[in-house]
């Protein structure tokens, strides 16, 4: 049971992707969440190019479903129900699935999405909320929280290891694959699925064992990762070599998700900017992808600027 949130600030979106999708999402204040909520109604969306990726492979994809992992307050989630997907939203935060359930209900698309309110990783365990610096980025929108085991909490900050902490119980992906299959309506060909994970940095712990696996029940031709986390620290993602390796043998190759979707070099892996699209060789490719390696320039957040090869 999903807690009551208010919906009073629902707005549609921008005309997002390559096939101009907008659609009705439900908000926080502007005042709990001065990042996600604030984006979507000063500018129309939040992440619109990562977004409109997701609602580009929604459309080339009918039949597959999507799994949205830290779906926040759906703005990935919602592109593709709109668009018709069956979509399961995995987030720890059960406000902020409520806020999901409410656009869903004003989309009448309520019977396509369903909630798993966890974490997602490679273990089965109880994880509590690690608490958040004044100013951190998510001390405001419930998004960018992190999820720790007790031990490690205790050795933040006793206090809290003894106090109501919110706590999660993690499942794998490997959970949500099996639940897919099981209430698959066809057995006949492996269902697909695509993937949007945002675990603040412990994305590898959730794909790294399905990209390992072999004789895969399940087809996945596109895997959205955030990537920052991942490539400029070893504790999030302490066998990155493996990883990558690991993507090129199962076929994937990686692309950047704003325009130009233009194919990511090697060395580029290793540079921490957002989001990374991966897509399977055998994928049916989403518009504007770009068989080249192209340059940039970047703004970091620090206003220093520099460029991408």
């Amino acid at each position: 049971m999903l807690p009551k949130v208010e919906e009073n600030f629902c707005v549609s979106t921008k005309e997002l992707g390559s096939y101009s999708l907008k659609y009705t999402i439900c908000t926080k204040s502007l005042q709990e969440d001065k990042e996600i909520s604030r984006a979507i109604h000063e500018e129309g969306a939040y992440e619109p190019y990562s977004v409109g990726v997701t609602a580009d492979i929604a459309h080339i994809y009918p039949q597959a479903t999507f799994i949205d992992v830290g779906a926040n307050i759906g703005i990935h989630s919602l592109a593709a129900l709109q668009v018709g997907s069956n979509v399961i939203a995995v987030e720890p935060v059960a406000r902020n699935l409520a806020f999901i359930s409410a656009s869903a209900k004003l989309m009448n698309k309520s019977n396509k999405i369903r909630y798993f309110n966890n974490v997602v990783s490679n273990t089965h365990q109880l994880l509590y909320q690690k608490p958040n610096k004044v100013g951190q980025q998510g001390d405001n929108n419930g998004g960018g929280t992190s999820f720790i085991t007790h031990e490690e909490l205790k050795k933040i900050n006793t206090e809290s290891a003894n106090s109501e902490t919110l706590s999660v119980m993690s499942i794998t992906l490997e959970d949500i694959f099996e639940d897919i299959i099981m209430n698959a309506d066809d057995d006949s060909e492996p269902p697909v699925v695509f993937i949007k994970t945002d675990a603040e940095g412990w994305d590898c712990e959730v794909i790294q064992d399905y990209i390992l696996k072999l004789n895969k029940k399940i087809y996945v031709p596109y895997i959205m990762m955030e990537w920052m986390n991942i490539a400029i620290s070893n504790e999030f993602c302490p066998q990155f070599e493996k990883v990558l390796e690991n993507f090129v043998t199962a076929g994937y190759t990686a692309y950047d998700t704003i325009n130009p979707r233009s194919k990511i070099s090697n060395d580029r892996l290793y540079s921490p900017f957002d989001n990374i699209l991966w897509v399977h060789a055998d994928a049916v490719k989403i518009p504007n992808l770009v068989e080249k390696e192209i340059a940039y320039k970047i703004v970091y957040a620090n206003g220093r600027e520099g460029s991408i090869e």
